[in-house]
């Protein structure tokens, strides 16, 4: 797994926005401290290294599981990325006045993330498979874009068919989808089954 880690800079005009350098990556750098563990990591540092905020999120919420052993000052910065769960700080009341505010935030920038998520698929689609057009639009059709940008992503997750059913040939399409309904790859010895691992790293993993 790779590893959050920051690096100060002695020298700010390295950028004149930040006085640190991020990456995400393995091995540690020299020079540079691993806040993989830290929300105040994730927090400060999550997004610029390159990652999206539902990826950040999710980092925050495995941090975050146990909210009650949290320090004050965590349970606020979590809760401003409604980790764990919206309910959790909503009733932990820890950003007060703010909790709408933040929520609001939340829901829009996890639409964010997953329109761009579904846009760099999209495009790994296209550069991979012969008839991407046609898997593309099978998948618009059954609405499975509109449902993923709103939030559902599959039977397991949400009660309903979804994008992650139809790229991973699961559920309702377990006889076809993208890996079994003959769609071909367009640089073989490549499958259609690890072409769907590719997809899959991205929207479900925010690795784009």
């Amino acid at each position: 797994m790779s590893i959050l880690q920051i690096k100060l800079l002695k020298d700010a005009r390295y950028d004149e926005n930040k006085d640190y350098d991020v990456l995400y990556e393995t091995p540690l750098v020299s020079g540079y401290t691993d806040v993989t563990n830290l929300i105040s990591g994730w927090h400060e540092h999550g997004q610029a290294s390159g990652k999206d905020y539902k990826f950040v999120r999710k980092e925050i919420q495995g941090l975050s599981a146990v909210f009650g052993s949290l320090s004050a000052a965590d349970k606020i910065l979590a809760g401003q990325f409604m980790a764990p769960d919206p309910a959790t700080i909503a009733t932990a009341d820890v950003l007060g006045s703010e909790y709408d505010s933040y929520k609001i935030d939340w829901i829009a920038k996890s639409k964010e993330c997953r329109i761009a998520r579904w846009d760099a698929a999209t495009l790994i689609g296209f550069n991979t498979i012969t008839d991407a057009k046609i898997a593309l639009s099978d998948s618009i059709n059954d609405g499975l874009h509109i449902k993923y940008i709103e939030g559902i992503d599959s039977f397991a997750n949400d009660g309903v068919p979804g994008i992650f059913d139809f790229i991973e040939s699961t559920s309702a399409y377990l006889a076809g989808g993208l890996i079994n309904n003959g769609y071909t790859p367009l640089t073989p010895p490549q499958t259609m089954a690890q072409i769907s691992v590719l997809l899959m790293d991205i929207l479900r993993n925010g690795n784009y």
